[in-house]
């Protein structure tokens, strides 16, 4: 749920030129984005460390596990299958979510 709501929270709406988040902030001085608790919490910096997803010539794309694998090489961070797995399916919720939350319904 953390992913998925900081995905649409990133996502610009169409016709829009700011994100949600810009523009939150824009008319909430001083207040902080409303997250939900994610319930692995310590991977929270992980995932945004790990870059959150990949950009491409075509737009952004979820973490692949080379991408995944690459940064805790480099990193030399020692974690689970498990705790790899979230990362991407966090990840993967994220894209999914920008998207979405970059088209506007109804019209």
């Amino acid at each position: 749920m953390f992913a998925r709501q900081l995905g649409w929270y990133h996502s610009t709406p169409e016709d829009e030129k700011q994100t949600r988040a810009e523009k939150f902030k824009t008319q909430t001085e001083g207040l902080e984005l409303d997250l939900p608790k994610c319930e692995a919490e310590y991977l929270v910096p992980f995932f945004i460390e790990a870059g959150r997803f990949t950009a491409t010539g075509n737009g952004i794309v979820a973490l692949s596990w080379v991408d995944i694998n690459a940064w805790v090489e480099a990193t030399e961070k020692n974690l689970s299958i498990w705790e790899k797995q979230t990362i991407k399916l966090m990840s993967e919720h994220y894209v999914n979510e920008y998207y979405a939350g970059s088209i506007v319904t109804g019209k």
